[in-house]
């Protein structure tokens, strides 16, 4: 199976935002011009905000004096 990009017949990954298959050199969401790129950013930023969320609400680690 050849790059979904350049048609070469390398090693190829599985992009994780529109999940088709990449050579090393296309595979950066750049590069391909991934069609779902923004999507794909918003749910990382989205995901980021709800951990920090998590860790703010959990017990202080801090002492106040």
């Amino acid at each position: 199976m050849g790059c979904f990009h350049c048609k070469k017949k390398k090693l190829t990954l599985k992009c994780k935002a529109c999940e088709n298959m990449f050579c090393t050199s296309c595979l950066q969401l750049e590069t391909h011009h991934c069609d779902k790129l923004q999507m794909y950013k918003m749910e990382l930023h989205e995901n980021l905000k709800l951990k920090l969320l998590k860790e703010k609400t959990s017990d202080i680690k801090i002492i106040k004096i």
